[in-house]
């Protein structure tokens, strides 16, 4: 909970206010995604700027393969992010 709590607080710019809300909700029983969600936040969502290389491939590849970016990111970070293959 703790982390979801601190990447929404980054990556939705939340205010004392809002963190402060969001903490009671989590702390009277929900869940964080679920007071996150309640709140407006989207967990897991991100902003990147990306070398305009990446971006042309990470758009054409989604084109060709009629996926969402954020799919194909997705997996991409999934292969990156692989237990198997991290040392």
């Amino acid at each position: 909970a703790r982390l979801h709590l601190a990447w929404a607080t980054i990556d939705a710019d939340l205010t004392v206010r809002e963190i402060r809300s969001i903490a009671s909700t989590v702390n009277s029983g929900d869940s964080a995604v679920d007071a996150l969600r309640a709140s407006g936040v989207s967990p897991g969502h991100i902003e990147l700027d990306l070398p305009l290389d990446r971006y042309l491939q990470l758009r054409r590849r989604a084109s060709l393969e009629n996926r969402e970016p954020s799919e194909v990111a997705a997996d991409a970070l999934d292969a990156y992010f692989d237990p198997a293959t991290e040392g």
